[in-house]
């Protein structure tokens, strides 16, 4: 038996949150290394945010396959932010780790990282 990667969880919060959800999930979609290894399922609002007035959380979650490569992902977001200029709040989890989402000034030193930590490896 085969066991599967727990999922990752993409978590957007901030004003804009709602409207980005749908630019981000099309954008990893389209990403190579993510659309294709990965089932993106938007799960809509979640818990309530750190934003201003408690704002909702707005989440994707990810199934991914075992050859998911989670720095592509973390690549993918911090290019979509850079893109869209998203100023929503971006916080990525995977079993008992949360990271924040790379902004869209990362350098390919901090995306590993960020894929690191997300993985256990820091």
């Amino acid at each position: 038996m085969t066991l599967s990667p727990p999922p990752i969880r993409i978590e957007l919060t901030g004003p804009e949150a709602k409207s980005e959800l749908g630019s981000l999930i099309e954008w990893l979609q389209a990403h190579p290394g993510v659309g294709d290894r990965a089932v993106l399922t938007e799960v809509g609002s979640g818990r309530q945010g750190t934003g201003l007035m408690g704002d909702p959380a707005f989440v994707i979650e990810l199934a991914v396959t075992a050859t998911f490569e989670t720095a592509k992902l973390m690549l993918a977001i911090a290019t979509w932010r850079r893109a869209c200029r998203s100023e929503s709040s971006t916080v990525v989890r995977r079993a008992e780790r949360e990271i924040p989402a790379p902004d869209g000034n990362a350098g390919p030193d901090d995306i590993d990282r960020a894929a690191r930590r997300l993985d256990g490896g820091d």
